[in-house]
């Protein structure tokens, strides 16, 4: 029942969530760099004079997945002030 689920257990699943897609971003953002410095130097794929820089598309992905990891800490934060609220005071009775 949607209506009866405790936030606590919504905030956890969500912070897990978000640190495993921030580990996915960064595992891709490593594949990206070793495939880039292969497609330019040792296969040639591209032709001569043909720029391969990705440091905009570097710079994205490691800003994204910096703020991806902090948003899993926030949520993180934001389960243990519900955890306190909801378990150790009892100020939030409605939702147990």
């Amino acid at each position: 029942d949607c209506a009866n689920a405790k936030r606590s257990t919504l905030y956890l699943v969500t912070s897990i969530l978000c640190l495993i897609a921030a580990m996915c971003g960064i595992t891709s953002g490593i594949c990206f760099i070793a495939l880039r410095d292969l497609d330019s130097s040792s296969r040639n794929i591209y032709p001569n004079g043909t720029t391969t820089l990705y440091d905009f598309s570097f710079m994205m992905e490691w800003a994204s997945n910096s703020l991806c990891i902090l948003e899993g800490f926030i949520f993180l934060c934001l389960l243990k002030m519900d955890y306190n609220d909801i378990t150790e005071t009892g100020k939030y009775n409605s939702f147990m």
